[in-house]
């Protein structure tokens, strides 16, 4: 069975939002750093012409007045989502404890790819559904997985496809489970691909890490803030796509996108259900 959040509204408290109930791991923004980002964000959103949206200003208000015990609940503030990447990651381990070791699976949907300026045209709610249909036809609806819709933002260096947006899926699930998961998706994907003129080819649509350091890769598998790969022709099999942060623009409508969503909009949980602050295992 797979099992969306309950509808009750996920109200974290301030511990979730204070740096020093938590090891910070190498590189994480501290907590003037996401004030800071949330403002540069409203700025963004104030400031940029291509989106007649009045959603904009509303976010780039409730951005500027989240602060302790008033928060904005957004999954576009910076502040709210990553207290909740951290309730979510604390959470998550403490209910797959009973498997053991995790394993990290990424998996990229070619049908979700939007082009710029396109994005709103995906609703999260299609995008979470697409998944369930996925793992059911794959035949890995009965493994617990819990994780969250991620995006990037793609474009080749030479122009061989238009610049897109990629939502994809980052799940932890218990490692015993990857291997076989992993496959099942592969196989069922190859034989069923996406079609459709100008995408990016998905080399990779189904992506599996194993996880050496569950404390540092366990809590990245579930960021919230968006990147932008630039992707080259490949001379070798190991060649990557370089990555930064988004740009104001592409910045703006990956927020718009959001909208005035929580972040717990963005959670995908397999077999596993939440209960105030607690997830469980059905």
């Amino acid at each position: 069975m797979i099992d969306k959040v309950l509808k009750e509204p996920l109200k974290l408290g301030e511990l979730w939002y204070d740096d020093g109930n938590f090891e910070l791991r190498d590189k994480e923004p501290i907590y003037r750093e996401r004030t800071a980002l949330a403002a540069k964000w409203g700025e963004n959103l104030r400031r940029t012409q291509s989106f007649d949206d009045p959603v904009r200003f509303t976010i780039a208000d409730r951005l500027d007045d989240c602060r302790p015990r008033r928060r904005c609940g957004l999954a576009a503030c910076p502040q709210c989502s990553h207290a909740f990447q951290r309730w979510l990651y604390d959470a998550a381990l403490t209910a797959l404890a009973p498997f053991g070791p995790l394993g990290a699976l990424t998996i990229v949907p070619a049908r979700l790819q939007r082009f710029q300026g396109t994005l709103a045209t995906l609703k999260l709610a299609s995008a979470h559904r697409h998944l369930r249909r996925l793992l059911t036809d794959a035949g890995v609806e009965n493994v617990p997985m819990i994780g969250v819709l991620d995006l990037s933002f793609n474009i080749h260096s030479e122009g061989l496809w238009n610049p897109l947006f990629q939502p994809h899926f980052a799940l932890l699930l218990p490692d015993q489970h990857t291997d076989s998961v992993s496959s099942l998706l592969r196989t069922y994907v190859k034989k069923h691909p996406a079609r459709g003129q100008g995408r990016q080819p998905v080399h990779a649509p189904i992506r599996r890490q194993a996880i050496s350091d569950v404390n540092w890769q366990g809590s990245y598998t579930l960021k919230y803030r968006p990147i932008q790969k630039t992707w080259f022709e490949a001379y070798s099999p190991r060649a990557h796509p370089t990555e930064q942060w988004l740009q104001p623009q592409q910045q703006v409508e990956a927020l718009l996108w959001l909208g005035e969503q929580p972040p717990e909009a963005r959670l995908f949980m397999l077999g596993v259900r939440r209960y105030g602050e607690v997830l469980k295992l059905l």
